[in-house]
């Protein structure tokens, strides 16, 4: 049996050009700002950088998204993306994928679904919801039913062929490492800073590095909590639907 379901896929390599070229033009602009001795300016422009960031994330999604159907059956996937007057066709078979992620942004109506192939190609689909379009399925609705598609499918496969549900990054040990080495960094600056200043010399820019310092730390703790719980709900999901 076969169920057919309507989304809207975005081209990631164009997203991502973009990004790079909006992240290169202000990197450029702080590293004017620092050889002129000028750092303040260097604060507004990583202000703007994140702004103009997160705005073309949610703008340039709706401009390279494409409408996508996708067929869902018992031997996998098959995915029809409208591109101009044709149609792509791309169809992944579950005999083929060895493992899986998935993430549902909880801010924004968008998900994403990482297929690893048992050659080691990594194909991934981004997905959007957009508001003036009637048939389409909600891209949380969408994601649950591709993770359950899947699970289903192991179902009756013994262990060694069943298809891998995997963490983020952000859930998994190397994430974990990465926090502790960031959170240790700077604790070691601050205490580094503090002995300095209790000494009487001047440190430059020591505003910015309290400020700035601990957002890799808080950025990996606050993501790494999301995606484990997001990561055991769909677990606890499945096996509450199956």
């Amino acid at each position: 049996m076969e169920t057919k379901i309507v989304a809207f896929t975005v081209n990631l390599l164009k997203l991502k050009l973009i990004y790079f070229l909006n992240l290169t033009l202000w990197i450029s602009l702080i590293f004017d700002s620092i050889c002129f001795r000028n750092f303040a300016y260097a604060d507004v422009y990583l202000i703007i950088l994140i702004v103009t960031t997160l705005f073309l994330a949610f703008n340039l999604s709706y401009i390279f998204s494409k409408k996508t159907t996708i067929t869902l059956s018992g031997r996998g996937f098959l995915f029809e993306t409208e591109k101009k007057e044709t149609t792509i066709r791309e169809e992944i078979l579950f005999s083929e994928i060895s493992a899986y992620k998935i993430r549902l942004d909880a801010r924004r109506p968008n998900s994403e679904i990482k297929i690893y192939t048992s050659d080691g190609e990594c194909k991934k689909y981004f997905f959007i919801t957009k508001k003036d379009e009637d048939d389409q399925i909600s891209t949380k609705q969408l994601i649950q039913t591709l993770h359950l598609h899947i699970q289903k499918y192991n179902l009756d496969k013994p262990e060694d062929k069943k298809i891998e549900f995997r963490p983020q990054f952000s859930g998994t040990k190397p994430a974990l490492y990465m926090i502790y080495f960031f959170g240790l960094a700077y604790l070691i600056a601050v205490l580094t800073l503090l002995t300095l200043s209790a000494k009487g010399y001047e440190i430059k820019y020591s505003l910015q590095i309290y400020f700035y310092g601990p957002v890799p730390f808080l950025g990996l703790l606050i993501g790494r909590g999301a995606d484990i719980n997001f990561y055991k709900a769909m677990i606890k999901y499945a096996q509450k639907e199956l």
